[in-house]
């Protein structure tokens, strides 16, 4: 069955209503993007589909597989979060299956359920960075949880009782091609998929995100009301949304956090948030256009600026500048 992807959405000119800035004061959600991840949200809180969440590091998968949660039937329950990139090979059959070779005797450990759930406990399941788990594993979990569904063993996972969230940061669909992902878990978990753009591609998250974590800092270093509050100056935002955060929403939380701790004053300036951020470039990470060689050159120029406006979601002055292009000569390439 194809997966029923978050549909990509042109962003909205202009500042958004406040309603729009945050979900209850766990996401912050002032692109169109990010707020139509969250109506995705919504869409599955009555569902028990397995859901996969893909997005470079550091764009918030955990954030989105939680708010999932909260939003769900299943909220009342365990949210169990299993690092699978961290696992040694020992733990995984303790881990995922609840398998362990100390069944008997003294120091025999308690029995756990499937995926870390105690029997007949309701819950997610959150699997992050599944893509590196080792091929038996993934091939060993997808039989566990499908003869959970077909049979109902008593502390498996059965239908309504618990919802399985996936994370991958790479195309799993590429990982598959190359053997190193197995097919049929492909397809399990790509019933619903919800892919999270990097924070490049939705700038207006970037200064909600930076106030929302300044408000935090403050509160952490300055925990006293007589403490004249922090703030960032023009200057200072103009670096912060220039900026092409390779490292997402948790390179910028970093970032306003240790401006917070080294600022002399109550104004946190371009000097010292331009220290922090090291030389302005643009984004050099391993994205990858495929082009077609038979064309001509113009028809791969204009190939690459349409991908390249389509995975800015239909912001063209984002496209622009993730090319390395003034706004102008994007769209004189367009209209040519």
């Amino acid at each position: 069955m194809e997966a029923a992807n978050v549909p990509v959405v042109r962003q909205q000119s202009g500042r958004c209503s406040p309603a729009a800035v945050e979900s209850d004061g766990r996401v912050i959600a002032r692109s169109a993007a990010m707020r139509e991840i969250l109506d995705a949200a919504r869409q599955l809180a009555g569902t028990a589909i397995p859901v996969l969440l893909q997005g470079e590091i550091g764009v918030g998968k955990t954030t989105i597989a939680r708010e999932i949660h909260r939003r769900s039937r299943f909220a009342a329950g365990p949210f169990v979060r299993i690092a699978c990139g961290s696992l040694r090979e020992s733990e995984l059959e303790r881990k995922l299956f609840g398998e362990s070779g100390d069944s008997v005797g003294e120091g025999a450990r308690k029995p756990v359920g499937l995926l870390g759930l105690e029997p007949g406990q309701r819950g997610t399941v959150f699997l992050d960075g599944i893509a590196q788990l080792p091929v038996w594993a993934q091939i060993k979990l997808l039989d566990a949880l499908q003869e959970s569904r077909e049979h109902g063993n008593d502390g498996a996972l059965v239908p309504g009782q618990a919802r399985v969230i996936a994370s991958t940061t790479c195309e799993l669909k590429n990982a598959v091609i190359q053997n190193r992902f197995d097919a049929r878990l492909f397809h399990y978990l790509d019933f619903f998929r919800i892919d999270i753009p990097p924070l490049r591609h939705r700038q207006d998250d970037v200064r909600a995100l930076a106030e929302h974590f300044l408000a935090a800092a403050i509160s952490d270093v300055h925990p006293s009301p007589q403490m004249p509050p922090r703030y960032f100056s023009e200057e200072a935002w103009q670096c912060l949304l220039q900026f092409d955060w390779p490292g997402n929403v948790l390179q910028l939380a970093t970032v306003v956090a240790h401006a917070t701790m080294l600022a002399e004053g109550p104004e946190i300036g371009p000097a010292c948030v331009a220290a922090l951020l090291g030389p302005m470039r643009q984004h050099s990470g391993c994205e990858m256009i495929s082009v077609p060689l038979a064309n001509s050159l113009r028809e791969m120029e204009l190939a690459i600026v349409n991908e390249m406006i389509r995975r800015c979601r239909g912001n063209k002055a984002a496209a622009a500048r993730s090319l390395g292009l003034h706004r102008r000569t994007l769209y004189r390439l367009l209209e040519e």
